[in-house]
């Protein structure tokens, strides 16, 4: 430690008791932490390679489609590729980009922005957001494509999904949402218990659209 501080020309620990790292300490903490879980990963896919005599192809998704398109997609390819182990983890969008940056998966399947540092990406679709209520909501029981001026008044449950919508009444409800949720099962279950109303891509609906009615934007 008493090398590594004089390389960096900063302190690692703060108090002279040594029980307290200096922010330095923390960061320089942080990024070995890192630097050694991607060694284990490393030192892992050797190990299962020489066991095994097979390789793993490690995935992130986000939970809509690793729940609705995934399921097809790996059928097909775990039979074109039987010699091939494949790892699958269900994440957020921010996480699924963490783990691509820190080389903890090989492949991950996130909304992202076009112009992310990325090895390589590819779009695969794209989906439409539509406001999601409980079947019995007023709302729900009209045709058609609503419009951000009808849900001007209602409660709405905010989602890290919809942090990329620049609709002005969109960004109004979002400043005066009480309520954030980020996992999104747990976000279908409280709008269904009727807490509010949520705007959410189509294919997350169709996770669980028991009790809830997706009506498009307009």
């Amino acid at each position: 430690l008493k090398l590594l501080e004089e390389h960096l020309g900063r302190a690692l620990i703060e108090s002279d008791r040594k029980n307290r790292l200096s922010p330095t300490g923390l960061f320089v903490l942080a990024q070995a932490r890192q630097e050694l879980s991607q060694f284990d990963n490393t030192v892992q896919m050797m190990e299962r390679f020489a066991r095994a005599g097979v390789n793993t192809l490690r995935i992130a998704s986000v939970p809509s489609v690793a729940g609705t398109l995934l399921p097809g997609a790996l059928a097909r390819f775990l039979h074109t590729w039987p010699d091939l182990r494949v790892e699958l983890r269900e994440r957020d969008s921010v996480s699924v980009l963490r783990e691509l940056r820190e080389q903890r998966v090989d492949l991950g399947i996130a909304s992202a922005e076009p112009n992310l540092p990325l090895a390589r990406r590819v779009p695969l679709f794209s989906d439409s957001f539509g406001l999601v209520c409980p079947a019995d909501h007023p709302l729900a029981l009209d045709d058609g494509p609503i419009r951000w001026e009808a849900l001007a008044a209602e409660q709405l449950i905010a989602n890290a999904l919809c942090e990329t919508i620049d609709a002005p009444v969109y960004r109004q409800m979002r400043n005066h949402a009480r309520l954030a949720v980020h996992d999104t099962g747990s976000l279908l279950r409280i709008v269904r218990a009727g807490l509010g109303v949520t705007i959410l891509p189509r294919l997350v609906v169709r996770l669980d659209a028991s009790e809830l009615v997706f009506r498009e934007l307009a």
